[in-house]
Formats: structure tokens, C-alpha cells, sequence
């Protein structure tokens, strides 16, 4: 055997070549995405017809025709510009304000600027998949930010707390099932169907004094508190201790409560820091009135109002589908 040697090793790899030209770069991606097929080439070529028949005017009423300095709207006229007319820059300009605010007081637009400020901070975080205290997070921007932005837009103050608005809640809902159930009650309509009114109104009116006997510790608790020198912040002292206290042995007690009631305990001195810095116990803010909004903020609130609220009825509506109870199921279902 005779031993065969090689007539030539490689002693390194040999350097990439570059890729034909027509298969990358912008020729590439033309041909293999805009014009690798009839259907293809017929879509390219209408597209790009209809963004030059949308793109030039645009940018022709937006730049070249656009009249950019002036002081009223005489300036905008063609007759004194003696030339066609685009944009109109300086109306923009004078209205910017409006566009935002609407006619919101300008001493006091530094409220809205806050809360547009507010609302960027805390949704940033929830739009980054790996923000860290996205409960936090979502906790303040959902049920903290709207109640904040309220009192930042529209002002003024609060008189009591939950107390006083469970016990105003509850005494309206009784008054209002009392007074349904004396109505139907009666009734002059005669005969059965006058029977029948009088029979529900009765029932409705016994479901109001239910009411009104279940209130009534929350009414003299209310009562109570109003004789205190600060009603707000006696009425604040005492849900903490109730809501506090309530998560504590709900959640174990003194094994394993000490966590949630901490929790609370830190949730209600957030709530008195912010009654604090915004003087709600003095009054808050000077109040402007809703018709005074517009723009971009009534935009917002909007927005920001349908998404909160909207959020919780979706998991109960979420939740109710999958309810074992018909009605609830099939109501559920229908709505959505």
C-alpha cells in the first residue's frame, strides 16, 4: 500500500462572503416580501398609491400651505395671506391650553398637571412585565389614584369617614324601602291586584325597618362620633381600629394575624397622610366645578373612569359565568 498525502489542508476557516446583494438589504426585503407574488405586487402598488394620495396633501395642508406666525385668526384668511391656507398654527397655538385643560382656572392647572403625572407614574410599572410590587402597584393605581384625582380635580374636603357614609348609606337605603312600602301599600287600587300591591308594599316596608334596625348601631356609633372636636379624624381612628382588628383574627389572630393587621395599620396611616397633605380636613382644595373641564382631561378621566370600573365588574361577570347558580350563570352570560 502506498500512503497518499494531501495535496492541500486548510489550516483556517475560511472568512464568510457576504450574501448576495438581491437577497438582503432593502432589494431583498422588497422582493421577498412586497413583490414575491402577483397578489403581492398588486397590494404593494395600491398601498403606495393611497399613502401618496393621503401623505402629500397631509403633509402639504400641515407644512407647505400652513401659515405659522399671526396674531388673531384674520392671519389665517386667505384673503390676507393671499394664498391658499393649511394649517392654521397660530390658533393652535392661542387654544393650546383649552385643548388640554379645557376651561379649567389657570391658577390651579398645576392640579391637573399632578394628576397626569401621577397616573404616568403608577402605570408605567404595570405595563413592564417585570416590575417588581405589581399588587402594590395595582392596589394604587385602582382603588388609591381614582379617589386621589378626584379630590385633586374637583377639590374641597371630607366631613367624616366610613362611619358616616355606611350609616348615611344605610339610613338612605332604609328611608327609601319605607317610603316604597308605604306608597304601595296604599294603593287605591281595588281587587285582587290592589290586594297584591298592598301585600308587597307591606313586605317592602318590613324589609326597610330590617334595614333601619341593622343601621341603627352604626347611626348612634355616628351620632357619637359627631361630638368629638374632629369628627374626621375620630371617625378615621375608630375604622382602623374595627377594619384592623377584623383582619386580625379573621386572618388567625395571634398566630398568624400579626401580618395583616400591620398591613391594614400601614393602609390607614397612607389614607391619613393624604387627608393630611391635602387639607381634606380643612376643606381640601378650592373646588372647580365639572363644567369647567374639558380637553384632553375630560378625555382622560373618562378613560381612566372605564377602565376601574370596568375592571372588577369583568372578574365578577368572569366569575358569575362559571357560577353553578342558573340565573346568576345565564345572566352573566347575557350581559357580556
Amino acid at each position: 500500500m502506498t500512503e497518499q498525502t494531501a495535496s492541500f489542508v486548510r489550516q483556517k476557516i475560511a472568512e464568510p462572503r457576504r450574501a448576495p446583494v438581491r437577497t438582503t438589504g432593502v432589494i431583498g426585503f422588497a422582493r421577498e416580501r412586497l413583490f414575491n407574488s402577483p397578489l403581492n405586487i398588486m397590494i404593494t402598488l395600491i398601498g403606495v398609491a393611497l399613502l401618496w394620495l393621503i401623505l402629500v396633501p397631509a403633509v402639504k395642508f400641515l407644512f407647505v400651505d400652513a401659515v405659522w406666525q399671526g396674531s388673531d385668526r384674520n392671519a389665517c384668511l386667505e384673503a390676507s395671506a393671499g394664498r391658499v391656507v393649511g394649517a392654521c398654527w397660530p390658533f393652535v397655538q392661542a387654544k393650546f391650553d383649552q385643548f388640554i385643560y379645557g376651561f379649567y382656572p389657570e391658577d390651579q392647572r398645576w392640579r391637573v398637571n399632578l394628576t397626569f403625572a401621577l397616573g404616568a407614574l403608577l402605570l408605567l410599572p404595570l405595563l413592564i412585565p417585570r416590575a417588581p410590587a405589581k399588587a402594590l402597584n395595582s392596589g394604587l393605581f385602582f382603588a388609591a389614584y381614582p379617589v386621589i384625582g378626584f379630590f385633586l380635580l374637583r377639590g374641597g374636603g371630607v366631613k367624616g369617614f366610613a362611619i358616616h357614609w355606611l350609616a348615611d348609606l344605610g339610613n338612605g337605603l332604609a328611608s327609601s324601602f319605607q317610603d316604597a312600602g308605604a306608597r304601595l301599600a296604599s294603593t287605591a287600587i281595588m281587587g285582587p291586584l290592589g290586594q297584591g300591591l298592598s301585600f308587597v308594599g307591606r313586605l317592602v316596608g318590613w324589609i326597610g325597618d330590617g334595614l333601619a334596625i341593622l343601621i341603627w348601631p352604626v347611626e348612634w356609633l355616628r351620632d357619637y362620633i359627631e361630638r368629638f372636636q374632629s369628627p374626621l379624624w375620630t371617625d378615621l381612628a375608630a375604622t382602623a381600629i374595627i377594619v384592623s382588628l377584623l383582619m386580625f383574627f379573621l386572618t388567625g389572630g395571634f398566630r398568624n394575624g400579626w401580618r395583616a393587621l400591620f398591613k391594614s395599620i400601614a393602609i390607614f396611616a397612607g389614607i391619613a397622610a393624604v387627608i393630611t397633605v391635602m387639607g381634606l380636613d380643612k376643606g381640601g382644595l378650592p373646588i372647580v366645578d365639572t363644567r369647567s373641564w374639558g380637553g384632553l382631561l375630560v378625555t382622560l378621566v373618562v378613560s381612566v373612569t372605564g377602565i376601574v370600573a370596568s375592571m372588577p365588574v369583568g372578574m365578577i361577570l368572569a366569575l358569575g359565568r362559571r357560577s353553578t347558580i342558573p340565573l346568576i350563570r345565564v345572566f352573566s352570560i347575557a350581559f357580556i
